[in-house]
Parts: C-alpha cells; sequence; structure tokens
C-alpha cells in the first residue's frame, strides 16, 4: 500500500490569498456560501454535490456521458506497436486489472470504477482521483490495486512530488506522492488564487441550472398551492365581515364533511381574484425551460437529444438533424470524457502501454479509409511520374496521420517477403483490373451519407460488421482445423530453401485455379479446403449474410434498373407520340416495372459465391501466416496454443477482407440478375 504518514519533506508553495490546500491547511474546501444569483466563487464539495442533485437535467447530462464511456470497448496496447508480443504478458495484467476490480483491496470493476469518477469529475472543482497502490510500495513497483478516492476530501498542494492532500475531519491529513495517485479535472482555473483547481460544468453555467431550478420550484408551487397566491378582493365588503367570512370559511372547509360550501353575501360589486403570479401559458414557461435545458446541456457538451429530448419544433427530429446533433456531442462532451480517462488509466499504466477506447464511427472510418485509397492512387502517379520518390510519399503519409501504428520513415524493402500477383486481395493488383478486365471499385454501397439525405454508408459492411464476432469465432475454428492439415505439408518443404520459392508460387497458383502441383500436395489442398469448407457451411452467419446481402443486392438492381426502365418508356413514349401512334408524352399508368424478388436460389447461390471465394483467400493468407511465423504448427497436438493463437490471427486477416470479397460477389449477382 501506499505510504499513509504525513512526509516530513513536503515544501509546498504558496501565494497570497491563494485558496489551495498547504499540507494539512485544507483552505480550499470550506469557503462561504456567496448569494445564488451571483456565479460563485467557491463552495464546498457537499454543497456543489447537493446542487447537481437538485437539478435532473444536470444528472442525465452526466448520466449520459456516463453510460457512453461503458457502452464503448476499451484496450490496452504497446506505446510502440512493434513490442507488442514483448508486452504481452503485461498487456494482459493489466488489462484482467481493471476488469476485475483491483486485486485483493476492492472489488470495484470498470464499469463502477467509470461511474465513480466521472461523477466527481463531472460535480468537482477538484475532480477526480483515485490512490494507486504498487508492489512492494516501490514508486517504480507494478500496480496491484486502485482505489478511487472521495473527490470532496482532497485538495492540490502546488508541490509536484506530492500533488494530492485529503482531509477527513478528526483525522490526520494524507499527503499523496506522485507515482501513488492519479488525478483528473476540468477546466484549470487561470487565478493565481485559485491555481491547481478546475471548473466543472455546474460552475460554468451556474446561473441556467439555478434558472431551471427556481422555474421548477415555481411550477411545483403553483400546482401546490390551494389556492394559489394572490388577494381576493371582496369589493365594498366592510374589512369586519371580510375577516369574518374568511374565519368562518376556514371553519367550514376544516373536517371532512362533504357538504362544505363556503358563502359569500351582502355586497353590490363583483369579488375578484387578484393572483401574485402568472399561468405557466403566459409566461412562456416551456420555451424558456427548453431554452436553459439547452444551455444546459451544452455546458456538459452535449445537445438534448442525448438525454432523450427531442426537437421542440413543430417539424420534430430529423435523421440529418439527429446526426448532426451527434458528432456535437462526440467532438465536445464525449470526446473531453474519452480523453480525460485516458489520461487518467495512463497515469496507471508503465510508460510502455497505452489506453485506449475502441470506438467505431462508420463515417470517419469510412473517410478515413478513402483519403488512404486517394493518397495511394496520387502517390502512384507521382512515383511514375518521377515527382517524387516511394520514401517521400511514406514520411508525408506518417505526417498526414492516415496511420495510428508506429512506422518507421523510411523501409528496407529487401527485408520484407512481398506477395505475389496470385494474391490479389493482398498484393499489387487489389486496385488493378480483375481478370475480367473490370476495374474494381473502392467503394461497397450508396456512399452518400445520412446527414446529407442519403441512406448511409455500404450496406453489405455493415451487414458484414453485425455479424463480426460470429465470423471470426467460426473462421477460426475452419482455419484451425485446416492448419492441422496445411501445416504439415509446409513444415515438410519449408526447410529445402533452393526450391521452396518456386514451391510457393506453384502453391499460390493452384489454390487459385491457374494450375496443378504435385498429387500429394494438391490432396492436402482439397484436404485444407474441405475441412475449412466443412465447418464454414455449418456456421449460423454465412446463411444470415447471404439472405441479407441477397436483399440488398435485389433492391440496389431494381432500383437502377426502374431508373433505366422509367428513362427507356418515356423516350418511347415520346417517339409514339411524334408518330402519331399515341395522344400522350407519358408512358401508360398501367405499364409496371417488373421488381425481381430474393428466391431461395439466390440465396443458395450468394452463399455459394461467398464461400467459393472465401476459402482459397483463407488458405493463401494462412499459408503466408504459417511461413511468417517463427514456430511450426505441432500438427499432432490439437491442443497446440501455437496453432490457436496463428489461427485467431489468421480470422482476424481474413475478416479485413471480406468487404473486398463481398463487392465481388455483388458484381457476379448483379451479372445474374441482369441475365433473367
Amino acid at each position: 500500500m501506499a505510504n499513509k504518514r504525513t512526509p516530513k519533506n513536503v515544501k509546498v508553495t504558496k501565494q497570497p490569498g491563494q485558496l489551495s490546500a498547504t499540507g494539512g491547511y485544507l483552505g480550499g474546501l470550506d469557503r462561504t456560501l456567496v448569494p445564488l444569483w451571483n456565479n460563485p466563487q467557491w463552495l464546498t464539495a457537499d454543497v456543489w454535490r447537493g446542487f447537481v442533485r437538485r437539478q435532473a437535467i444536470a444528472i442525465l447530462c452526466r448520466e449520459a456521458i456516463t453510460n457512453y464511456l461503458i457502452s464503448l470497448d476499451w484496450s490496452i496496447t504497446a506505446r510502440d506497436s512493434t513490442k507488442a508480443d514483448e508486452l504481452k504478458e503485461d498487456i494482459d495484467y493489466y488489462t484482467r486489472l481493471l476488469e476485475r476490480g483491483n486485486a485483493y483491496y476492492t472489488s470495484m470493476d470498470f464499469t463502477s470504477h467509470i461511474e465513480w469518477i466521472v461523477k466527481d469529475l463531472f460535480d468537482l472543482p477538484f475532480g477526480a482521483a483515485a490512490e494507486i497502490g504498487r508492489e512492494y510500495n516501490s514508486p517504480n513497483g507494478k500496480v496491484v490495486w486502485i482505489k478511487p478516492l472521495d473527490g470532496g476530501t482532497l485538495a492540490p498542494t502546488l508541490d509536484f512530488e506530492w500533488p494530492v492532500v485529503q482531509h477527513f475531519p478528526n483525522y490526520q491529513p494524507v499527503v499523496f506522492p506522485k507515482e501513488f495517485v492519479t488525478r483528473i479535472y476540468l477546466s484549470p482555473r487561470t487565478e493565481i488564487q485559485r491555481e491547481g483547481w478546475g471548473m466543472a460544468p455546474p460552475e460554468r453555467i451556474f446561473l441556467a441550472m439555478e434558472m431551471l431550478n427556481r422555474g421548477d420550484n415555481y411550477y411545483a408551487q403553483l400546482l401546490l398551492n390551494t389556492p394559489e397566491a394572490g388577494i381576493l378582493d371582496l369589493g365594498d365588503t366592510d374589512m369586519t365581515t371580510a375577516t369574518e367570512w374568511v374565519k368562518s370559511a376556514k371553519e367550514e372547509l376544516f373536517g371532512i364533511n362533504p357538504m362544505k360550501i363556503p358563502v359569500l353575501a351582502e355586497h353590490t360589486t363583483t369579488a375578484k381574484w387578484i393572483p401574485f403570479g402568472k399561468l405557466p401559458s403566459e409566461i412562456l414557461y416551456d420555451s424558456v425551460t427548453q431554452r436553459y435545458i439547452t444551455i444546459l446541456c451544452a455546458g456538459y457538451g452535449l445537445t438534448p437529444s442525448d438525454i432523450g429530448m427531442g426537437s421542440s419544433s413543430s417539424g420534430g427530429e430529423t435523421l440529418s438533424g439527429t446526426i448532426r446533433n451527434e458528432r456535437v456531442s462526440a467532438k465536445s462532451g464525449k470526446a473531453l470524457a474519452k480523453k480525460k480517462l485516458q489520461v487518467y488509466f495512463e497515469n496507471i499504466l508503465p510508460e510502455t502501454l497505452q489506453f485506449g477506447w475502441i470506438d467505431f464511427d462508420d463515417e470517419k472510418n469510412v473517410a478515413m479509409s478513402r483519403a488512404r485509397m486517394a493518397n495511394a492512387n496520387a502517390g502512384n502517379v507521382w512515383i511514375q511520374g518521377q515527382v517524387f520518390s516511394p520514401d517521400e510519399i511514406r514520411r508525408q503519409t506518417i505526417a498526414d496521420g492516415l496511420f495510428t501504428i508506429t512506422l518507421p520513415e523510411t523501409l528496407d524493402r529487401k527485408s520484407i517477403e512481398w506477395p505475389t500477383n496470385a494474391l490479389r486481395y493482398i498484393g499489387n493488383k487489389s486496385n488493378a483490373e480483375s481478370e475480367t478486365g473490370k476495374k474494381g471499385s473502392n467503394q461497397i454501397g450508396e456512399p452518400k451519407a445520412p446527414s446529407s439525405g442519403g441512406q448511409g454508408e455500404v450496406k453489405p459492411q455493415q451487414i458484414i460488421s453485425r455479424s463480426r464476432s460470429a465470423i471470426e469465432i467460426s473462421l477460426t475454428k475452419a482455419i484451425y482445423s485446416g492448419n492441422q492439415i496445411l501445416g504439415g505439408l509446409i513444415n515438410s518443404v519449408r526447410t529445402d530453401k533452393n526450391d521452396f520459392s518456386a514451391w510457393e508460387k506453384r502453391f499460390e497458383n493452384s489454390v487459385v485455379g491457374k494450375s496443378y502441383m504435385d498429387l500429394v500436395s494438391e490432396t492436402v489442398i482439397d484436404d485444407s479446403y474441405n475441412a475449412m469448407a466443412e465447418l464454414l457451411e455449418k456456421s449460423n452467419w454465412l446463411d444470415t449474410v447471404s439472405v441479407e446481402l441477397a436483399r440488398v443486392w435485389v433492391d440496389e438492381h431494381n432500383e437502377r434498373g426502374e431508373v433505366v426502365w422509367n428513362q427507356t418508356e418515356v423516350k418511347k413514349a415520346e417517339m409514339d407520340f411524334i408518330e402519331g401512334k399515341s395522344n400522350d408524352l407519358l408512358p401508360s399508368p398501367d405499364k409496371v416495372y417488373p421488381r425481381k424478388s430474393v428466391t431461395n436460389e439466390l440465396v443458395r447461390i450468394v452463399k455459394q459465391t461467398l464461400l467459393g471465394k472465401l476459402l482459397p483467400m483463407t488458405l493463401l493468407v494462412s499459408e503466408k501466416s504459417i511461413l511468417s511465423d517463427k514456430l511450426e504448427i505441432d500438427t499432432t497436438d490439437r491442443t497446440d496454443n501455437n496453432n490457436i493463437k496463428l489461427a485467431r490471427s489468421v480470422a482476424e486477416k481474413v475478416y479485413g477482407l471480406l468487404p473486398q470479397i463481398v463487392s465481388e460477389v455483388g458484381v457476379e449477382i448483379e451479372t445474374i440478375l441482369g441475365e433473367k
């Protein structure tokens, strides 16, 4: 555990009038309250927490950010991607540490940890912090537990070596060394008196939250007051009579007698009720409240739609408007929370590791892919025109930030085993002309974004993404089974360095159907192919994906065909009108485009075509991976961990090639639909 004793060598700087805590003096946590109509200068932690609890919208905003972070996947990776295998044990250890709690010290899991930290981060000026327990109580020891602390009991010391102090009434203050504490906070204060403190959203938008509170209180009192607050004008009734009448009315209304009718008589002018307040409809309560809700959400970096409150306009919410609101939230409040929590966890991890959120943004990923494709095409033109060298293009690509892994600026091309042309999806022919003479497309489906009124990004790729887990699992099983057969063949021939490259070329040509090898090799290839095919054909995802892809392609074929058919019919009607065969410039409404439908036969063709393209590619990737792996596959041991690890790696690579495979299947299906 970290040292709990107050250190004797704490050296703290303090400016005149500064409110930051200095060692045992807790100057920043107990300031007097200021009038609520002014932006607060300082309040206690309990007052801030109570202030947030009074406003449901603020709690919903904070919980929306919390739920968003909990919904994301995350990973711990090597800061230098080339050392991933070397640091695998450390990565697994710290991943388990965050997932399961914190070893023996506390059972707080990752989700509870996030809820704790986000609550203090978005409520308190200090922010959030946690104590770090290290092995052997050494500043450089391995982290064995993390314990979140109550941010209301903490204060900054402004001492670099001892940055945080914890104080609780009747207890000795505890000062934490920098290696044993991790802290994050929002909007650092720039005033010298507030150095080391932050400004959470409740302080930044204090007036808007207070206005909402007062509006809610006003409306609640309006509903609860019986009668409402005001003055009863009895006209020409004298004070004595009016007082007696009020007294008798109170007595009359007391008790449970059902017949209670106060009577007002003996006056000539009309009695009037003069209310103190106005009705909500007269003071525009809804629109005013909506305005302050929008301000409050903006203070947290969100929009009202993020907490389930739709647009107040008469038109309601639209798809493009909702997407734009999501973009605003993703780039402000949610992005801020992700960065802060990333810093929080990286303060816990060793320098060699980094924490990262896995947040798949379809449009962002597609835009990144298109940028890479555009740069690749432009770079190819520049290199062929001898304007830039490949290394210059490489350095510019790294500077553009299109790739997130660690890359050297120059490449030793002789040390790399480049794929042959047979590997059409991996090698240099991925964007070249296919065997049919048609150029492959860089896009799948409709590229127009939903925010621009389109149907969204690549429906086939979305179909694949929804089944990713099932696809990778079934591929891993199939590849594992196939590698048990294929590995024996490769182990037997890889020792022959002289003839191996020629054998490898014959193997690739055999897999893609260009030539045949010797009988033994052909038998092994067939057995590996059949072993994988047997497992993949039984997988549920293949049937589901085939049906969904067939529907998408039939719909796209019908849409394109109907446009062409309508244009043809319009031209035909115009020609008939010119030739006097018809009196109408438009086609007859009885003519309807013959739309294609999804049949069982079409689904079967999609499935077989997809499988027929997937299996050869899987064999090629497996062969390359087996060769590049340092350890040989033990074909006699079905529990060989190396084979299991290799199968997972190959499955991930094959899954990355699925969009291109599906694109080629779509081209063939379009040809089939056009012939029918």
